[in-house]
């Protein structure tokens, strides 16, 4: 737990909410403004990304703070911000993990506007069932297998919220395959889970290809790019 950036967090959230931006909290924001982890996932509407850069400057200004570092990538920014009187080590730092679209390799599956929200305290977050699913697809996304940390949390919300899962991974997956990943995790099927990440895969390229042509196309060369300069030049892995 970091509690040493509750009146930034507090300030932070303030003006989201007094300048109208559109943001949503993914996941571990039950004990905001102290944060649960090393960093607060956001994803945050595109038309509103200039906005929230002059709002990090100016929290920046107005609390002391100091950008240790940043990483900027297609499908991801993440500000690593300390206030200078705190040594320079990971759990002294206010992290900040904004994603502007869940995507894979340049390819959107989910865009801010299909997130299902909800109101946590003041903060606006992501209903509690798209928690694991997001990183879930992910992880299957990147490397056809499954994420145990999970998979069980997702099985046991698959039965709680039976109809809004279906809704959200038929949007992300189409109708047909959709039905197929949803049923594989409602039986906790994790063999058919595998066998169908090639699927997925190729759904969600093919899709997004479809809807977004030349920015599928674009973010995907970038994406490739950056993650080797962040990965294997800079050796900063990337979020």
């Amino acid at each position: 737990m970091n509690n040493l950036y509750i009146k930034e967090i507090l300030w932070l959230f303030q003006q989201y909410e007094e300048l109208n931006i559109g943001y949503c909290i993914l996941r571990n924001y039950e004990s905001m403004p102290v944060i649960d982890g090393h960093d607060i996932d956001l994803i945050i509407k595109k038309e509103d990304w200039k906005n929230n850069k002059k709002i990090i400057r100016t929290m920046m200004h107005k609390f002391d703070l100091r950008m240790v570092k940043q990483i900027m990538l297609p499908y991801a920014r993440r500000f690593y911000l300390l206030n200078k009187k705190y040594a320079a080590v990971l759990e002294n730092q206010l992290i900040l993990d904004y994603h502007l679209d869940e995507e894979w390799l340049g390819a959107i599956f989910l865009d801010y506007d299909q997130i299902p929200k909800a109101k946590f305290k003041s903060y606006i977050v992501a209903e509690k069932y798209t928690e694991p699913l997001l990183p879930f697809i992910t992880y299957l996304l990147s490397t056809k297998d499954i994420n145990e940390k999970y998979f069980y949390k997702l099985v046991e919300y698959s039965h709680i919220h039976k109809e809004r899962m279906e809704k959200i991974i038929k949007t992300m997956l189409g109708s047909d395959l959709g039905q197929l990943f949803f049923d594989c995790l409602y039986n906790a099927d994790k063999a058919n889970i595998k066998n169908l990440a090639k699927k997925v895969q190729c759904f969600i390229f093919l899709n997004s290809l479809k809807k977004y042509p030349f920015g599928t196309i674009k973010r995907f060369f970038e994406t490739i790019a950056k993650i080797i300069w962040y990965k294997k030049i800079l050796r900063n892995y990337p979020p």
